[in-house]
């Protein structure tokens, strides 16, 4: 059960960065300019995405999601500076990437939930 506790956990905590991305993304693409200080956030998030993609595979093993796809989202998005001058529609594939990255970890997120309610 204390493995279960401490995927639900690195999974929220994924959950939340994954979130955080979004949130900085669309954010920027409503103001008029990126600051270079919205560009640092935006970096930081990323890394961590990338950082912590490991080991969320790890905690989550196999049959789970675990983020599929993150590597590839934050490759495509390399900066929010880069992304202002991006069109529209590649604006919205990321968006999408990211709705399914999120739908995803929720599944596996509500999967491990329901398993320590049992």
């Amino acid at each position: 059960m204390a493995k279960l506790e401490e995927q639900v956990q690195v999974c929220k905590q994924y959950i939340q960065q994954l979130k955080q991305f979004y949130d900085l993304l669309t954010h920027a693409m409503e103001e008029p300019v990126v600051t270079p200080e919205m560009d640092e956030a935006f970096l930081k998030v990323k890394c961590d995405l990338g950082h912590y993609y490991e080991p969320l595979r790890a905690t989550l093993g196999p049959g789970r999601s675990a983020g599929r796809g993150v590597v590839e989202l934050i490759t495509a998005a390399p900066s929010l500076s880069y992304l202002r001058e991006e069109p529209p529609v590649i604006i919205a594939k990321l968006e999408n990437d990211w709705h399914e990255i999120y739908i995803r970890l929720h599944k596996d997120l509500g999967q491990m939930q329901q398993a320590l309610s049992v």
